[in-house]
């Protein structure tokens, strides 16, 4: 069986797994096509796809990126091509922001009684994009937590006292940066903003006009309902229609690359239609 698989996290994120083990699991499971999206840095991407094609995997590189109007998103960019250097001038101004972000988490936990450091972090962490999810796991290492959820649950989450938003972009900010860099912008996971189908409707109409290029139809908690009217969204508004796992590896083991939960089949086209749309 040939698969597809454009969306899932390494550990240069918040995933379990290097880009080069992705590859690997890519490999094994049949993938014939793939991308490593990490959130807000695209470094661990260009290191999976020149291990795909060592190993005659199609791969593009991608990040996906957090923007925020009525609802939080997730944007997905796609490149295929060359990449401008603005792209990484401004992940790195987003990484930046996680690193305050850490500092002012970490500040609140030490006063709480929980003796977590920004090295304590770090150790957990492939690369300077430190997230949540490596301070979960040193909250584990550390045994204030006895799982990443538990963490998440008792220290991370929105609910608790440590946690402070973060700055997110205006998604008519995050399509225009990744178009201008060489990328193609895709909604990720559309059911997450939890909209009816009349407002996801609209939201996505929105989208659109402001040069949103794909929608992600595709996704393992997605039945065939879903899936048809995403579909139907897509052909609607002339977008790219992409699919892709969410792998994030032991984070959430339930999810396998290529099949999601079993039931996951992105078509070959969708690569196609990605490199179309950069000519």
């Amino acid at each position: 069986m040939c698969l597809v698989d454009l969306h899932m996290h390494s550990t240069y994120s918040d995933g379990s797994d290097s880009p080069e083990e992705l590859a690997q699991i890519a490999l094994n499971n049949g993938v014939i096509g793939a991308s490593l999206t990490d959130h807000d840095i695209i470094e661990g991407s260009l290191i999976f796809a020149e291990k795909c094609r060592k190993m005659d995997i199609e791969a593009i590189a991608g990040i996906e990126v957090s923007a925020i109007s009525d609802n939080t998103l997730h944007i997905l960019g796609y490149y295929p091509n060359k990449i401008e250097n603005k792209l990484f001038e401004f992940l790195s101004k987003m990484r930046k922001e996680r690193e305050l972000r850490t500092g002012k988490m970490l500040t609140i936990l030490q006063s709480q009684g929980v003796m977590i450091s920004e090295q304590d972090v770090y150790k957990e962490a492939t690369s300077n994009n430190i997230s949540r999810a490596h301070m979960a796991k040193a909250l584990v290492t550390l045994r204030y937590a006895t799982s990443i959820k538990d963490a998440f649950d008792r220290y991370l989450g929105p609910k608790c006292k440590a946690y402070i938003s973060k700055e997110i972009f205006q998604p008519q900010e995050v399509i225009s940066i990744i178009r201008n860099t060489g990328g193609v912008p895709v909604l990720a996971h559309p059911y997450a903003m939890k909209l009816g189908r009349d407002e996801l409707d609209k939201y996505v109409r929105n989208l659109s006009q402001m040069g949103l290029m794909g929608i992600e139809a595709f996704y393992p908690d997605y039945g065939l309902s879903e899936t048809s009217y995403l579909l139907s969204l897509a052909q609607k508004y002339s977008l790219i229609i992409t699919g892709g796992s969410d792998y994030h590896g032991n984070n959430k083991p339930w999810i396998n690359i290529g099949i999601g939960r079993g039931n996951l089949r992105v078509p070959y086209s969708a690569i196609e239609k990605i490199r179309e749309a950069v000519f």
